[in-house]
């Protein structure tokens, strides 16, 4: 059985590698590309382990961020399925 802390580093490391298929965005880009639901400082603070938890709005935003990034530069990304994504936050909540 996967312990939650292991399955939150997991998941951090899934949006980070996400992030870098992207062509690695900024952090403000991405907050500006969500309206700044999200400061670029919560989204550093996050992928980098200073947040205890993760919520799942935040995988959801950054997510599709970091998809549309992608899609307005032409960078092919792999396939990103929710489920898997959803069943990767459950693991650490």
């Amino acid at each position: 059985m996967t312990t939650p802390m292991i399955a939150m580093d997991e998941l951090r490391a899934r949006l980070r590698d996400l992030h870098t298929h992207a062509a690695r965005p900024s952090y403000r880009e991405l907050a500006r590309m969500g309206g700044h639901r999200y400061a670029a400082s919560t989204i550093a603070d996050t992928l980098n382990g200073r947040r205890k938890r993760i919520a799942w709005p935040f995988v959801h935003f950054f997510i599709t961020m970091c998809l549309e990034h992608a899609r307005r530069h032409g960078i092919s990304v792999p396939r990103q399925d929710q489920q898997t994504w959803w069943r990767l936050w459950q693991e650490q909540a």
